[in-house]
């Protein structure tokens, strides 16, 4: 009686084990539309590049993805959002390096960004550009920070928020040069980006995308790029590097899924979104948004985030940026 009662126990473990495994390799999936969470609203950069990004992954899956936008609390929102989502591969989180910089920053979040969510797929990096208003006398990084050293109070550098990648590029740089200005921090690149323009503020470090078209209208003056190496969108500008300053980085964007989601569906994720990305018209379309497709399987891309952790971690505790 006993071997029988332990050999049914045995099995009724086996059942409550066998659904998860038959899930994530055996059932089909997916069944319904995948979600992609934005955390900004319509039609900034990163919305534009999610869309355009995606647009031929639900081919590959055999499912419609629906964008949809959760904007708030500088991308706080939309990422709390889907780190407490069911892990089925059907909510899914557009970010990368502001969920990484938010993660190190807040002092209280209700989620831990690399505990919580796992990277499914890269979609690309986006070299930022230092950009300044037309009436400043500069014309290179050094006559910046030389004007800034004569005038400590006359520049103030813009961000579409605090704790932005844009903020903490000026935080850098400032301590970097010793170059005296004010953060000014706005709800959202584009009024940050009107007031640039307008010369109420005469610096700001955008994102490449922000920042080319304003460059291609003859809005603003370029200065460097913040990338190690020079931007295939504007070669012809130099980085920070070449102009003495000791740091290259990029703002990247990749696609996120709740920790528990099942290996298999990482994936069809993984292989779907690479495939998009692909497609000779999708490429064309992210590289007029400014963005270099980074093709990367699950592993490499697992190792760029943990690596990207580790130095954003060192680098925002010298520059001693905290939020609440």
């Amino acid at each position: 009686m006993n071997r029988r009662l332990a050999s049914l126990a045995l099995c009724m473990g086996a059942a409550l084990v066998l659904p998860q495994h038959a899930f994530a390799a055996d059932e089909k999936w997916p069944t319904q539309p995948v979600r992609v969470v934005v955390n900004y609203p319509p039609g900034g950069s990163s919305d534009s590049l999610t869309r355009v990004a995606l647009s031929r992954a639900g081919e590959a899956l055999g499912a419609s993805i629906v964008v949809e936008n959760k904007p708030g609390a500088n991308g706080n929102i939309g990422v709390s959002f889907v780190a407490k989502s069911k892990g089925d591969g059907y909510t899914l989180s557009a970010t990368g390096l502001s969920g990484i910089i938010n993660s190190n920053v807040y002092k209280t979040l209700d989620y831990r960004f690399t505990q919580d969510l796992v990277p499914v797929a890269m979609i690309g990096r986006n070299p930022g550009v230092l950009i300044v208003n037309k009436s400043l006398p500069v014309n290179s990084v050094q006559e910046l920070i030389a004007y800034g050293k004569r005038n400590p109070e006359a520049l103030n550098f813009a961000s579409g928020g605090a704790g932005s990648s844009p903020h903490v590029n000026g935080e850098i740089f400032r301590q970097a040069t010793g170059t005296p200005m004010t953060h000014v921090p706005y709800r959202g690149e584009s009024p940050a980006v009107t007031d640039l323009i307008g010369g109420r503020v005469q610096v700001m470090f955008a994102v490449l995308a922000t920042a080319k078209p304003l460059i291609d209208k003859g809005q603003v003056r370029a200065l460097a790029v913040t990338s190690p190496e020079r931007a295939e969108a504007l070669p012809e500008l130099p980085t920070l590097k070449e102009s003495g300053i000791g740091f290259g980085v990029y703002s990247w964007l990749a696609i996120f899924a709740p920790r528990d989601t099942p290996e298999a569906v990482q994936q069809q994720l993984n292989t779907a979104i690479r495939q998009s990305l692909r497609d000779p018209q999708v490429k064309a379309k992210v590289s007029e948004l400014g963005t270099e497709i980074r093709d990367m399987s699950l592993k490499e891309l697992r190792d760029y985030v943990r690596s990207e952790d580790v130095y954003w971690r060192e680098a925002l505790k010298k520059v001693n940026v905290q939020l609440d």
